[in-house]
């Protein structure tokens, strides 16, 4: 018993560790350049034109391309 104990303890800290790294490294060091606003899961995919979408991508370029 004593020891499932301590397994469980072990395994519950393996799990805490790799967690908080993966959501580490969600963080990004530098703060990312503006651009189109997007929605969870779907992206800008709503705001692209279906047939020519190359026009909303150069359009995206003139608007958030800071050169």
């Amino acid at each position: 018993m004593f020891f499932a104990d301590i397994l469980a303890v072990g395994i519950a800290c393996i799990a805490l560790v790799v967690t908080s790294r993966l959501t580490r490294r969600r963080v990004y060091p530098l703060p990312l350049p503006p651009g189109p606003r997007s929605l969870p899961l779907l992206g800008s995919a709503l705001q692209l034109d279906a047939k020519r979408p190359w026009l909303t991508y150069t359009a995206w370029g003139k608007t958030y391309v800071l050169v």
